[in-house]
């Protein structure tokens, strides 16, 4: 698939998720859209066909890379005196109740994620061009 129309694909998901007016406390909201993200940004790397052992590691990488630029937009933010209590929330180590703190205590949050997954997609594009050619 041509990047052009990648990037169309990508930004009707986008504007789905954005138009579908659903309040961002609908906990499954962030979740999925990471997941459904993680699954395309493969498929836009050339990494879908790779190995088992290789792809493990790449989404592992990715996954890796996505969730510490989230917790780095969580607390950019989240008020200081949330932090404690987000940190126990991130101890708990349940999603759903991680999701539904964030949608409650940071406004447009879904807003923020999305941005931040395409800053994170464009930047591994940008390298994988760099390096193939």
């Amino acid at each position: 698939m041509a990047d052009d129309e990648t990037d169309v694909e990508l930004d009707n998901d986008n504007n789905n998720l954005a138009q579908n007016n659903k309040p961002v406390a609908d906990n499954s909201d962030i979740s999925d859209t990471i997941k459904v993200y993680k699954d395309r940004l493969m498929e836009e790397l050339g990494f879908a066909d790779l190995g088992a052992v290789e792809k493990e590691e790449v989404e592992q990488k990715i996954e890796s890379l996505v969730n510490s630029r989230i917790i780095n937009l969580i607390l950019l933010y989240l008020p200081d005196d949330q932090v404690a209590d987000f940190e126990k929330v991130l101890e708990g180590k349940n999603q759903e109740e991680i999701d539904e703190f964030v949608a409650k205590k940071i406004h447009g949050m879904q807003d923020k994620v999305l941005q931040e997954l395409m800053n994170i997609r464009d930047e591994l594009l940008a390298k994988v061009k760099t390096n193939v050619s």
